[in-house]
């Protein structure tokens, strides 16, 4: 870290900066850790600042080495996640050892395959410890008793830094089986009710915003997830209408859904309406050659139902390098109004995400 004087004149100001070298080059790039002021002021205040500013720059590079520790490992994003960590507030509401230990779960889920996941906690990534099993399953029954105040603490968080919209929300139920495979692969405990029933079917159902922050979720276990329970969260959240998103091919709800469809399962009048070239709506163009990257176009099939087409050059290029014959056509149906055009293939491929 070194003191800086930058810009002209009475304009002035003195920086704190640091170089780092640019990977595979030989160039270094300038980054300005903090700005103190402007030169002028600062100097009829206090003639010898520039010297103490020095010194203070050097005490805080020997600082910053000494607290550098010599793990092996480091993942890109530690920093991000833990200011994030940070700014939630979530040491405050789990405590200082539970909220240690779940950073450190995060992080090295966050670096991880579910393959590689496993083997990856077991090493001590830097400032990180490794966790054991007893470590993982503790703090999961730990942060179970502190979930709906984990979630409200989410939800205000992310309330004051998005505009949700609340009248409206998502959710996407997923199905697994708990069986003896999951047990070797990942570890899991075994108990007498597992040994006896073999496999043990449960959903997660997520609910969430457009912008893909989950809102709630729910685990079911031999039950299934009824309206009534919906309503129940609608409630809970205040919040009048929920969406189902559904991953499957032709998965079509009573009501309130979004589901993906094959251009072949469409019908022969709405390919050809597809094909046509009216009608369009062109959202991104190439100012200069005035070439189309990204348009779409929405086909209303009967009363209830509507068929929402988004065509991008940058996926017509990945899927013809992938060979699967979509050519940079998305096609999801709907059978809702309220949705804006632009956010349904956001919503949709936010389940990805999560």
């Amino acid at each position: 870290m070194y003191v800086a004087i930058t810009g002209k004149g009475k304009a002035r100001v003195v920086q704190f900066c640091e170089q780092h070298r640019i990977a595979k080059t030989n160039k270094k790039k300038t980054v300005v850790i903090k700005t103190i002021g402007n030169y002028e002021e600062l100097l009829k205040k206090n003639p010898n600042i520039i010297l103490e500013l020095k010194e203070e720059a050097r005490r805080l590079t020997e600082e910053k080495k000494k607290n550098v520790t010599k793990n092996i490992l480091f993942r890109f994003g530690h920093s991000l996640v833990y200011s994030l960590w940070n700014e939630i507030g979530l040491s405050k509401i789990l405590g200082e050892s539970l909220s240690k230990t779940l950073f450190s779960l995060v992080v090295y889920r966050l670096g991880s395959s579910y393959s590689t996941f496993l083997e990856n906690r077991k090493t001590p990534f830097l400032n990180l410890e490794s966790i054991s099993h007893s470590d993982f399953y503790e703090t999961l029954l730990e942060l179970e008793e502190n979930e709906k105040i984990l979630i409200d603490c989410f939800n205000k968080f992310f309330e004051k830094k998005t505009k949700r919209r609340k009248n409206l929300a998502y959710y996407y139920i997923s199905s697994y089986n708990y069986n003896s495979y999951w047990k070797v692969l990942y570890g899991l405990p075994n108990s007498d009710s597992h040994r006896t029933e073999g496999n043990l079917n449960f959903d997660m159902i997520l609910f969430f915003d457009s912008y893909g922050i989950p809102i709630f979720y729910q685990l079911l276990i031999k039950e299934k997830f009824t309206g009534k329970k919906l309503e129940k969260v609608k409630r809970l959240f205040k919040i009048s209408k929920f969406i189902s998103v559904s991953t499957e091919e032709n998965k079509k709800k009573k009501k309130s859904f979004i589901t993906p469809v094959l251009f072949d399962n469409l019908d022969f009048e709405v390919q050809k309406e597809i094909l046509n070239e009216k009608k369009w709506k062109i959202i991104e163009k190439e100012i200069e050659t005035d070439e189309i990257l990204e348009k779409d176009k929405i086909i209303k099939i009967d009363n209830n139902l509507k068929l929402y087409i988004h065509w991008s050059k940058k996926r017509a290029f990945r899927d013809y390098i992938e060979k699967n014959d979509r050519n940079g056509y998305i096609y999801l149906m709907t059978d809702e109004e309220l949705i804006k055009p632009h956010e349904i293939p956001d919503i949709f491929q936010h389940i990805w995400n999560i």
